[in-house]
C-alpha cells in the first residue's frame, strides 16, 4: 500500500548562486519534511534535486532552471514549494476490488490484496511491475445469458435463462438493445439473484425495454484507460550512496505477509485480515569487476547504503534511503563472472519511509 504526502512540505532555502548544485535548506517542518528527491519551485524557478544530505540541511545534485524555467540567485529565507508527486508506504495495506473481463464473463473479488509485488528492471524492454499472491474476500460474477421473459421500461426485475452465471453485486447491460443505463461508466448493479426463478433484481430501473432472447452480458462498472507511456528500462540511472553505477538487472520485491480471517464461524466470507511485518528485498546483478571486491566486506559487515533508481531519464525515481547489504554470491558465466548483490530495505528511523516513489 502507498500513500501520498498528506501535508505538503513546508520549507525555506538558504542563499545560493544561480549555478549552484548544492542548495542549503534554512528550515523545514518536522511534520512534513522534504522527500529525498524531486522538484521544488522558488520564485519562478524550478529546481530538480537528486538527493539530500544525511542531516537534511542541503539539497544535492541540483539541476537549476528545470522544466524550461530560468535559474536565478536564491536569497536566504526564500520560500519553496515541492512540485513532484511523492508516494511512500501506508501504515496499513489497503484493500480493493479487482475486476477482470473476458469474452463472456466479468469476474471480480472484493477485499482483495496483493501479498507480493515486484519491480523488475533490465536493459531491454519496459520497466515492469508484477503482482502476485492475490487474495480476496467475496467473488462476484456477471456472465452472459438471454432474457427469458420480456422486461418493460422502468422494471427492476429481469428473468434470464441461466441465472447461475450471475451473483449479487455484479453489473450487467443489454448488448442487443445497447442499454447500459445511460452511460459507458454506469451499467445495472445486481442486488439479488434467484437461481430457482431466474430473476435478477437490479438497483436501478431499466432505461429501455429488454425483449425476449436479447443478450444480457457482464459489465465493468467504470471505464478503464491506460495513462502515460511505458518507461524504457535502458533509460535508467542507478546510484548507490550517491555514486552512479552500472547493473545488468535488478528487482525490488515487497512481501506484505497478509493473513485473512477464514476460520470464524457465522461468516460465509472472510470479514477482515491481519498483517505481519512487511519485508522489502532488493537484488542486483552486475559484472564482477576488481572494484567490486569491497562488496564482500560490506556484505559481511551488513553495511547500510542508499539506493536510487531514476527511470525514464528522471521522470520517475525509486529511492531507498537505507538498504542493509548481504554477502554477495558469485556466478560463473564463462567468459565472465557476475555478482548477485542482495539487501534488505529498511526505514531510515524518521518514519515509515522505507521506499519513496517520486513522479517528476
Amino acid at each position: 500500500g502507498t500513500s501520498t504526502l498528506e501535508t505538503p512540505p513546508v520549507f525555506t532555502l538558504g542563499a545560493a548562486a544561480a549555478n549552484a548544485v548544492l542548495i542549503p535548506v534554512a528550515s523545514q517542518s518536522e511534520l512534513a519534511p522534504l522527500p529525498p528527491c524531486g522538484v521544488i519551485q522558488t520564485g519562478s524557478e524550478q529546481i530538480y534535486y537528486d538527493s539530500m544530505s544525511d542531516d537534511g540541511a542541503s539539497l544535492l545534485g541540483c539541476k537549476r532552471g528545470y522544466n524550461g524555467t530560468t535559474a536565478a540567485a536564491i536569497t536566504a529565507g526564500a520560500a519553496g514549494q515541492y512540485k513532484s508527486l511523492a508516494f511512500m508506504q501506508a501504515d496499513c495495506n489497503p484493500s480493493f476490488t479487482l475486476w477482470l473481463r473476458t469474452a463472456h464473463l466479468v469476474q471480480a473479488v472484493t477485499g482483495a490484496t496483493f501479498n507480493t509485488a515486484s519491480i523488475s528492471l533490465s536493459n531491454e524492454g519496459p520497466l515492469t511491475f508484477d503482482f502476485s499472491s492475490i487474495q480476496g474476500m467475496e467473488m462476484i460474477l456477471s456472465g452472459t445469458s438471454k432474457v427469458k421473459t420480456a422486461a418493460a421500461v422502468s422494471s427492476t426485475k429481469v428473468v434470464v435463462e441461466n441465472p447461475k452465471s450471475y451473483t449479487a453485486k455484479g453489473w450487467i447491460w443489454n448488448k442487443t438493445v445497447e442499454d447500459n443505463n445511460g452511460g459507458p461508466a454506469k451499467g445495472y448493479k445486481i442486488v439479488s439473484v434467484n437461481d430457482s426463478t431466474g430473476e435478477l433484481t437490479l438497483a436501478s430501473p431499466l432505461a429501455k425495454a429488454w425483449p425476449v432472447d436479447s443478450v444480457v452480458a457482464g459489465f465493468l462498472p467504470q471505464d478503464a484507460a491506460f495513462m502515460g507511456e511505458p518507461l524504457e528500462g535502458a533509460d535508467t540511472d542507478v546510484f548507490l550512496d550517491g555514486v552512479k553505477g552500472k547493473l545488468r538487472s535488478s528487482s525490488l520485491t515487497y512481501n506484505n505477509n497478509i493473513q485473512y480471517l477464514t476460520d470464524e464461524i457465522g461468516t460465509r466470507f472472510p470479514q477482515g485480515y491481519v498483517e505481519s511485518a512487511r519485508t522489502i528485498d532488493m537484488q542486483m546483478n552486475t559484472y564482477f569487476r576488481s572494484a567490486d571486491g569491497e562488496r564482500f566486506k560490506e556484505g559481511y559487515e551488513g553495511k547500510y547504503v542508499s539506493a536510487r533508481f531514476a527511470f525514464g531519464n528522471g521522470r520517475a525515481v525509486l529511492h531507498m534511503p537505507r538498504v542493509q547489504q548481504s554477502m554477495p554470491s558469485i556466478n560463473m558465466e564463462p567468459p565472465v563472472v557476475s555478482l548477485d548483490i542482495t539487501g534488505t530495505v529498511l526505514g531510515s528511523g524518521k518514519g515509515n519511509n522505507a521506499v519513496y516513489l517520486v513522479i517528476n
